[in-house]
């Protein structure tokens, strides 16, 4: 297939839940592919109003990206997947509302992880992740809250020995920036994991959101870039992709790399 480059994205007003974006995917997952890749080039998306709009959207954020929708496109299941390979010092970024916190498994508790960092623009989705950890008992060694942007990490070299996304990277204002900075952070043996919006392989449905990307970024998708290849950014910033899985009709990938 042919390979796109995407253009510079306009800002976003940002002014709905992501709910829609997800909504778009349901009636047309079961239809039957373009490579697109993202390009190097800044989104467009202004990070002080992406700010300000996450802060308002914390409060009922994790109705959708932890509720049945979550379940019926399978991603429930690769998020607890994913958690259970993490390991030693887990670096995660965009941490939002902390949905992720319970899937930690803590050597306290038998498991592999020693600790985990977990930064955010948004002090509203950090406020919301703080309450979660305290409900779940989790302590000042376990995690550490930061509001960082994640183009411009605050951490040395090889800091980490897992580096978790999940859904954030269509965010961005520059992806394959964000994308680097992980990899510098993340130590030599270490892993990144990845669950995000992707384009397609299935060519109409690759159409259609190549054509709804910029409206449903605007209109109903807090900012994300739907049609963007998250393997094509990783590779880009010199990660090495060791798996590229698709699920709900290839909307969203699971994703694992190595610095």
């Amino acid at each position: 297939s042919p390979e796109h480059v995407l253009p510079n994205r306009p800002p976003s007003s940002l002014s709905f839940s992501r709910r829609n974006a997800l909504l778009a995917i349901v009636p047309t997952v079961a239809l039957g592919g373009a490579q697109v890749v993202f390009g190097d080039g800044e989104t467009g998306l202004d990070k002080a109003a992406l700010q300000g709009d996450y802060d308002r959207y914390s409060a009922d954020y994790e109705e959708l990206d932890g509720g049945p929708l979550a379940q019926l496109l399978g991603i429930s299941k690769a998020r607890a997947q994913m958690l259970s390979q993490a390991k030693g010092k887990v670096l995660e970024v965009g941490i939002g509302t902390g949905l992720n916190l319970p899937g930690y498994r803590f050597k306290s508790s038998g498991g592999d992880v020693d600790s985990v960092t977990g930064i955010d623009l948004s002090a509203g989705m950090l406020s919301q992740a703080s309450e979660k950890a305290r409900s779940l008992g989790l302590s000042t060694g376990q995690l550490q809250l930061k509001t960082m942007d994640v183009e411009n990490l605050a951490f040395a070299d090889g800091s980490f020995d897992t580096v978790i996304d999940t859904y954030s990277l269509c965010v961005f204002s520059n992806p394959v920036a964000a994308m680097r900075e992980i990899r510098r952070v993340c130590n030599k043996r270490g892993q990144v994991l990845l669950l995000e919006n992707s384009i397609s392989d299935v060519a109409p449905i690759a159409a259609y959101q190549r054509v709804t990307a910029p409206t449903v970024a605007k209109m109903g998708g807090k900012g994300c870039f739907y049609d963007q290849d998250p393997a094509a950014i990783a590779q880009a910033a010199g990660l090495t992709v060791t798996v590229n899985e698709p699920f709900a009709g290839g909307f969203l990938r699971r994703l694992e790399a190595r610095p």
